[in-house]
C-alpha cells in the first residue's frame, strides 16, 4: 500500500489520476482471485503474497486516483474536497464489516467464516468499482478545458513544471523536518492500531472478548475525526486557527493515549483518543502539504509523506514486539510502560517540530488567518 505511492503520485500529477483508476481495475480483481484460489486449493502461501501485493498496490490507486481528481477538480474548497475521500476510505471498513458480520451467506454452518466466498465477493466488488472509479475518472479528463477555464487552475501539470516544482518541494528544508515529525507520530500509531488486540487483552478486564468493541470504537472515532476536521479547516482560519494549531492538538491526543496506556488503564478512552488522533492527522496532513507547496505537486508530496507510516510501523512495530515478548510474559497491566513511554516522547518530540515548522510558514504567509 505504501511503498508504490510516491511513483503512483508521480503518475496522477503528471498523466491525470485516470491512469490510477486503469491499474487499480486490472489489479484487484486478480489479486482476490488468486487469493481465493489459495484458499480453495490450498496453494504455496507465495501466491497468497503476490495476491495482497497486487491488492495493496490496487488500493492505494483507487485512493489516491479519488483523493486527487476531488482535490485538483475543486481546488476553492481544497480541505473538504480531500477530507471527503479520505474520510469514506475509513467509513468503508465500517460499512463493510457490518456487511460481513450480518449476512449469513459469508459463514459456514459452524459459524466460521468462509474465505473463499469473501474474496470472491470483494473480486467482484472491487471491478465494478473500478469501472465507476475509471468512468468518473474519465469524465474528468473530458471536462478539463472547461475546468481551465472556470477556475484558471490546470487540472494537470505539465512534466517540465512538475519537475521544476517537486524540485522545490525537495530543497525545502523545512519539508523534511515536517516528514520528520509526521514518522515520529504516524509511527507509533501505526504500531498501536496493528496490536491493538493485544494491548487490549493486557490492559482491558475482559481480554480477548473486549477486541471488537475496541476496534469498533477506533474506527468510530476515527472516521468522525476526519469528517470534523475537513468540515473545520475552510472555516478555522476566519478565527484565527491554522490546520497546523489543529494538528497539534491531534498530536498530542496520540501522547494522551499512550500515557494511558503506560498506567495500564482506561482501554475505551485509549482506542477513542488513538482513532481521533489518527483520523484527523491523515485529513489534515494532505491539506497542509497543499497549502505550503501547491496542489500540482499534490500526489507526489503527499506520496513520499505516505512513506512515514511504512517505515514508522515497521520500527516501532519491531520496538513493540521486542517489548511485549520481554516484559509481558507475566500477566500485568503495567508491562508495556517503557515502549509506550518511549513512544509518547516521540509524539510529544514531533509536536515541538511541527511547532516550529509553524514559524517558519508563519513568515511565508502560508496560512491566511
Amino acid at each position: 500500500m505504501y511503498l508504490p505511492l510516491p511513483y503512483l503520485g508521480y503518475l496522477a500529477d503528471v498523466h491525470g489520476p485516470v491512469i490510477l483508476a486503469v491499474l487499480s481495475l486490472f489489479m484487484f480483481f486478480p489479486g482476490y482471485m488468486v487469493a481465493s484460489l489459495v484458499v480453495r486449493d490450498n496453494l504455496h502461501y507465495i501466491y497468497l503474497c503476490i495476491s495482497y501485493g497486487l491488492i495493496g498496490c490496487a488500493t492505494s490507486c483507487l485512493y489516491f486516483s479519488s483523493l486527487l481528481t476531488c482535490a485538483k477538480v475543486f481546488p476553492n474548497h481544497k480541505s473538504l474536497s480531500i477530507t471527503a475521500p479520505v474520510a469514506c476510505y475509513g467509513l468503508s471498513s465500517l460499512l463493510l464489516s457490518g456487511l460481513l458480520d450480518s449476512v449469513n451467506w459469508f459463514y459456514y454452518v459452524n459459524g466460521d467464516l468462509n474465505l473463499y466466498r469473501c474474496f470472491r465477493f470483494f473480486a467482484f466488488f472491487y471491478f465494478v468499482l473500478g469501472v465507476i472509479n475509471w468512468v468518473s475518472s474519465v469524465i474528468v479528463t473530458i471536462e478539463r478545458d472547461l475546468i481551465f477555464e472556470e477556475e484558471q487552475i490546470p487540472l494537470i501539470e505539465p512534466d517540465d513544471i512538475h519537475k521544476r516544482d517537486f524540485s522545490v518541494f525537495l530543497k525545502d528544508h523545512s519539508m523534511y523536518l515536517f516528514l520528520f515529525a509526521f514518522f515520529l507520530i504516524v509511527g507509533p500509531l501505526e504500531t498501536c492500531i496493528t496490536n491493538i488486540g493485544s494491548i487490549t487483552t493486557v490492559i482491558d478486564p475482559n481480554g480477548r472478548k473486549a477486541i471488537p468493541l475496541q476496534v469498533s470504537l477506533h474506527a468510530i472515532f476515527s472516521t468522525t475525526s476526519r469528517i470534523l476536521v475537513g468540515g473545520s479547516l475552510d472555516y478555522l482560519p476566519k478565527i484565527g486557527v491554522t490546520p497546523v494549531h489543529l494538528m497539534i492538538v491531534l498530536v498530542l491526543s496520540g501522547t494522551l493515549a499512550f500515557t494511558l496506556i503506560t498506567q495500564g488503564s482506561h482501554m475505551d478512552l485509549i482506542s477513542i483518543f488513538l482513532g481521533f488522533s489518527y483520523g484527523g492527522l491523515f485529513a489534515i496532513t494532505p491539506n497542509i502539504l497543499v497549502s505550503i507547496w501547491g496542489i500540482g505537486i499534490f500526489g507526489s508530496s503527499w506520496g513520499l509523506f505516505m512513506l512515514a507510516p511504512a517505515a514508522g510501523s515497521t520500527l516501532f512495530g519491531l520496538l513493540y514486539a521486542l517489548n511485549f515478548d520481554t516484559m509481558c510474559k507475566v500477566e500485568s497491566r503495567f508491562c508495556l510502560w517503557k515502549v509506550f513511554s518511549a513512544l509518547a516522547l516521540c509524539t510529544v518530540t514531533s509536536a515541538i517540530i511541527i511547532f516550529f515548522c509553524n514559524k517558519v510558514w508563519a513568515k511565508r504567509n502560508a496560512f491566511k488567518c
